[in-house]
């Protein structure tokens, strides 16, 4: 068996070297790689782990506000008794024993379920004037979270009574909206709330404008004016004079 050379030891002795320091460096990375993604999947993990651990912690609380939504939030018995429920309340309950001017009360057009706010809500609006003391009782009485009636819009103007200075009254213009089941809408309603499509409009089509034949009379010659023949004394009836 013929023996190396030193010169063919030393290159060997180089290139396993290289070898080995490539292989270390190639595992080292895909050992860093593996580490890495497996500290993301864990954190991930933990980060489930606990949010699983609050909604058990809230499990109890998420389920009585459900029961509490399931008791209050009522369902409307049609169209009509949702549309007047809020003007009868005003007009009536609401006002009862209060020294109450209503100015343009009206109601508003419901508003149908969303993914942010999943419940139909009736609107009414209308401007008071009274008394203070009336209407800040008036103002606390239309806000019942109880019944999902709630006061998004208030606005307050303060004026003085001509007859007693003493005496401040008050222009309140009130927008209230009462919420109601989503089951209480019908497919009819849904689909009568839903914005329409904007129509297509087409481009006009332009005629072609006919040619006018031109008219027969217009297109024939003028006739040719011949002038009257010049009278002459044979045919000239004679005139006496002495006639």
């Amino acid at each position: 068996m013929t023996q190396l050379k030193p010169s063919e030891k030393r290159m060997l002795v180089i290139l396993l070297s290289g070898l080995f320091l490539l292989a270390n460096v190639l595992g080292w990375a895909w050992y860093s790689s593996l580490t890495i993604r497996s500290e993301r999947r864990l954190a991930g993990l933990k980060a489930k782990v606990n949010s699983l651990e609050v909604w058990r912690r809230e499990a109890p609380a998420a389920e009585e506000k459900r029961a509490w939504i399931g008791a209050n939030l009522k369902e409307y018995a049609d169209e009509t008794a949702r549309d007047t429920y809020l003007d009868n309340l005003v007009q009536n309950d609401l006002r009862s024993g209060l020294d109450l001017e209503l100015i343009s009360p009206r109601p508003l057009d419901p508003l149908m379920p969303t993914d942010e706010l999943p419940f139909i809500r009736s609107r009414y609006e209308t401007k008071v004037k009274g008394t203070w003391t009336d209407v800040m009782t008036f103002v606390y009485r239309l806000q019942k979270p109880s019944e999902f009636r709630f006061v998004p819009r208030v606005t307050m103007v303060p004026r003085k009574n001509e007859q007693n200075d003493a005496e401040q009254f008050v222009e309140c213009f009130v927008t209230i909206e009462k919420w109601w089941a989503p089951e209480s809408a019908t497919e009819d309603e849904f689909a009568m709330n839903e914005q329409p499509a904007a129509p297509v409009v087409e481009a006009p089509v332009t005629a072609a404008v006919p040619t006018p034949e031109p008219d027969a009379a217009a297109a024939a010659p003028a006739a040719e004016v011949v002038p009257a023949a010049a009278a002459t004394p044979e045919t000239v009836n004679p005139v006496n004079p002495g006639q």
